[in-house]
């Protein structure tokens, strides 16, 4: 009988849990786009080796997603809404070889997020 009770206790406890965790992404800030293509191309060109060899070949259209940081500790892991969009394009490497990439990148309020993030939804590039 007091394994019926936990159980049912552990299973009330739970739906709470959920229902909380939905409202937050119904009513999450995804925040503006802005010139999204823009602002990728400038982070690219800012953080390239060879800034000339950038060629942007495709910009997803961007989707609402959410992160998470996973680099704080404890037992929380924040939930951050964003645009998430797949941008595919060829870079030089230091070798002097071309190389096509596809990554995910994250926008809110027109500022463009790469980092080593971990999509708390699906990533865009995932989608295509």
């Amino acid at each position: 009988m007091k394994k019926i009770i936990i159980s049912l206790s552990l299973l009330a406890l739970s739906s709470c849990i959920t229902d909380a965790h939905t409202s937050k992404f119904t009513t999450a800030d995804f925040g503006e786009l802005g010139d999204y293509r823009a602002k990728i191309a400038q982070y690219l060109n800012e953080t390239a080796i060879n800034p000339d060899s950038i060629k942007i070949l495709n910009i997803s259209t961007p989707v609402q997603t959410y992160i998470q940081n996973t680099g704080l500790s404890g037992l929380t892991n924040p939930i951050f809404p964003r645009w998430g969009t797949c941008v595919k394009y060829i870079g030089g490497n230091v070798y002097g070889g071309k190389i096509v990439s596809s990554e995910n990148f994250y926008i809110k309020n027109n500022h463009v997020n790469y980092e080593s993030i971990t999509p708390a939804r699906f990533e865009p590039c995932n989608i295509m």
